[in-house]
């Protein structure tokens, strides 16, 4: 659950909605959204009642998150690791991975992975191969794109993650991506 602060509230303010959740026996975070400040709510909130939390003072609109996906998303706590950190699904606060849809150049990674990472994300990611429905459109860096995703990861000191779209790119990838994205080529060699 997500809960969407309204507009100019002080540290104060945001400490109170966060303490008033700890008394309902919930843990939270505060993060600085686009133009809100939001408080992401950890743990099973869906059998409280909905206004429990549109009653808090400084609330001003609640966004229940489900499992729309139940395969790809655990509801049974499991843990997983990322570069050697375990990492609950559900009973943990959200795990953050931010980045480019695509590597462009050594320098703009470079300066993502350091806003990634002074944001509080956990991880960065980046496109070295970029599917593509016109053989004309950006192909992405490839192997270079590994090479300078695993330099920014190691400067920053975050984990990597890219995706793959074949076992010949998982296999090149394998020694610079910490987390293997899984995507489909919709084209076939001689088209794309």
């Amino acid at each position: 659950m997500i809960l969407v602060l309204k507009k100019g509230l002080d540290q104060r303010r945001i400490d109170d909605v966060r303490e008033r959740l700890q008394q309902l026996g919930l843990a939270s975070e505060s993060a600085q959204g686009f133009d809100h400040m939001l408080v992401i709510v950890a743990g099973d909130a869906s059998t409280m009642p909905a206004h429990l939390f549109t009653q808090i003072e400084g609330v001003q609109k609640v966004i229940n998150v489900s499992a729309r996906c139940p395969l790809v998303l655990s509801t049974t706590g499991d843990n997983f690791a990322l570069a050697g950190q375990a990492t609950g699904l559900v009973s943990e606060l959200p795990l953050i991975i931010a980045g480019p849809c695509s590597v462009e150049s050594e320098e703009q990674i470079l300066e993502t992975a350091q806003a990634v990472k002074q944001a509080g994300a956990h991880a960065l990611r980046g496109g070295a191969f970029k599917p593509r429905t016109n053989p004309y459109d950006f192909r992405g860096l490839g192997d270079q794109a590994l090479v300078f995703l695993a330099n920014a990861g190691r400067l920053t000191g975050l984990p990597v993650v890219s995706e793959v779209m074949s076992a010949e790119q998982l296999g090149r990838a394998h020694d610079y991506i910490d987390v293997f994205k899984s995507g489909l080529a919709t084209c076939t060699t001689t088209s794309c």
